[in-house]
């Protein structure tokens, strides 16, 4: 059965009141596309037993306001990250479960590597806001098993089959203060390629989709990246830009895919033991 939005969330708080305790990994500082960022990692590694590990990003912003980053990451996400995740090659709409819940099937194409599919329940919840608290915003992605319903079966994209979950929280600062984007994922791509390699380079393919967003988010929005905007004020004969960390290359693998996420009972996200997927 498919778990409430509010099942959801909660499971996806207890996972980021849990980060403090990770490991905390490397920070990535630089500029890419035009774009600066800076955002830090941490990571849980998997227990014995467990199909995969966690691993988090988070990043500070003045790059946008609250309600230009939630309209994007809060509606129609799976469309927008065809946008600006490059290896996103399509997002298939199976079904509307609820006003804030959604089932996609988005197909990847990570060379030289065969193509991904992952099948996930998209839910979304935004809270806050009265008596001036800062608002957040919500969106868990969860791996979905839809074999059996012909229709969304008939209608979800062919290829090797990987898993993901993912908890965001966008949350709005105090006193026009930067707003913090988080992401944590737990993910198995499928297929023949070992786990320890998708944990070791998950850190440094999760923070590439905070350049990628804020450049898509500005070229959407109609205003100048920082890259043409460096263009317009640099001095002429400065093209270059400081970078305190090498960018690896500008194609990142996808978040890869995630084992789990019911048990019997109370719903949870896989924190990971379980590793059944949602049954649709």
């Amino acid at each position: 059965a498919i778990p409430s939005t509010e099942a959801l969330v909660e499971a996806g708080k207890k996972v980021l009141s849990d980060v403090k305790n990770w490991k905390q990994g490397k920070t990535f500082r630089g500029v890419m596309k035009g774009e600066p960022y800076n955002v830090t990692t941490s990571s849980k590694a998997r227990a014995s037993g467990d199909e995969a590990g966690w691993h988090v990003r988070r990043s500070e912003h003045t790059d946008g306001t609250f309600d230009e980053f939630w309209e994007k990451l809060g509606h129609n996400k799976a469309i927008n990250e065809k946008d600006f995740v490059h290896e996103v090659k399509n997002a298939t709409f199976l079904k509307q479960i609820s006003p804030t819940q959604s089932i996609w099937s988005l197909h990847y194409h990570i060379p030289p590597v065969s193509d991904r599919i992952f099948t996930v329940l998209q839910a979304t919840h935004l809270e806050g806001g009265e008596h001036g608290t800062p608002r957040e915003g919500w969106v868990i992605s969860a791996p979905v098993d839809v074999s059996g319903d012909a229709e969304m079966k008939a209608k979800e994209d062919k290829g090797v089959k990987g898993r993901y979950v993912s908890v965001e929280r966008l949350r709005e600062g105090t006193d026009g203060g930067a707003l913090e984007w988080m992401m944590a994922t737990s993910s198995t791509p499928g297929g023949i390629i070992p786990q320890f390699i998708t944990e070791r380079t998950m850190p440094s393919q999760i923070f590439k989709d905070v350049p990628y967003f804020t450049r898509w988010l500005k070229e959407v929005n109609g205003k100048p990246s920082t890259e043409a905007k460096a263009r317009t004020e640099a001095p002429a004969g400065n093209g270059a830009h400081p970078m305190t960390e090498p960018v690896a290359s500008e194609e990142p693998a996808p978040e890869a895919a995630a084992e789990a996420i019911i048990g019997t009972g109370e719903p949870l996200l896989p924190v990971p033991t379980t590793t059944e997927a949602i049954t649709a």
